[in-house]
């Protein structure tokens, strides 16, 4: 197996999230996950095979349609910056390229790069660099994002939005507007 170590080609180490990490996921009803390990070089993080039981995140037991290979950042990396977690991926695969195209060839493969996001109230949003969009397309990767925000996001409404017409406030440019277009408060 081919051994690699983490480095970073990013300086930067923003705080964006509550939590972040990257996942390449490979999909097949024909190849095994050992299979897949052996083709590409790699060991994943997790697998399961076609009919395995498996946890659902909302502690249900299901039976696994597909097989499933995962290679993911989680609990790899503390940074809480997305980019930093994609490179770490992108840095492992980059170099089994060749190996990537050869499974990318078989006819019921799926694989793509996910981004899971966790917000904490007030944070911005993730971002990625230019180069490693370019990365995935080289690969022919897809990219997917998940994202998910922890209370209390949602729980107290930042604008209280008025329950009848009396409540409303129109500003002058709004009431301008609507009189230059024949409307009325009614």
């Amino acid at each position: 197996m081919i051994k690699f170590e983490y480095r970073t080609s990013y300086n930067h180490e923003w705080q964006t999230c509550g939590e972040c990490y990257a996942v390449f996921s490979i999909y097949s009803k024909s190849i095994s996950p050992d299979k897949i390990s052996h083709i590409l070089q790699l060991n994943s993080t997790e697998q399961y095979m076609q009919g395995e039981d498996v946890s659902t995140p909302w502690g249900k037991t299901v039976k696994s349609p597909q097989s499933c290979w995962f290679l993911s950042s989680q609990n790899k990396l503390h940074s809480k910056d997305l980019r930093a977690h994609l490179q770490w991926l992108l840095d492992i695969i980059q170099p089994i390229s060749f190996n990537i195209k050869t499974l990318q060839e078989v006819s019921d493969i799926q694989m793509h790069i996910k981004c899971i996001w966790i917000s904490r109230y007030g944070d911005g949003g993730p971002s990625l660099w230019p180069e490693q969009l370019q990365q995935m397309a080289f690969l022919g990767l897809p990219c997917y994002f998940d994202f998910y925000c922890q209370e209390p996001m949602f729980t107290e409404p930042l604008v209280e939005i008025p329950t009848s017409r009396k409540d409303w406030n129109f500003g002058y440019l709004t009431l301008d507007h609507m009189k230059k277009r024949g409307w009325v408060l009614e």
